[in-house]
């Protein structure tokens, strides 16, 4: 029930002034295959998120893959 972004902010104290996603086409590395219940190998989405404070600083970076 929580967004994401809320739980970044408290935990780091910083508000977050925006967030930069990339989205790119990927494979599933081989440490994650067996925990997404996927194909090492496999076709994946990956998305990175950068979140900037207010001074434009990168206070989190997160990589998340999502399989096909």
């Amino acid at each position: 029930q929580t967004l994401i972004s809320e739980l970044i902010e408290s935990r780091y104290g910083r508000r977050i002034a925006r967030i930069r996603q990339d989205i790119r086409a990927s494979t599933v590395p081989a440490q994650l295959a067996e925990a997404l219940k996927v194909d090492a190998g496999s076709p994946a989405l990956m998305v990175i998120r950068r979140y900037f404070d207010a001074a434009d600083e990168v206070f989190e970076i997160t990589v998340t893959i999502h399989p096909a």
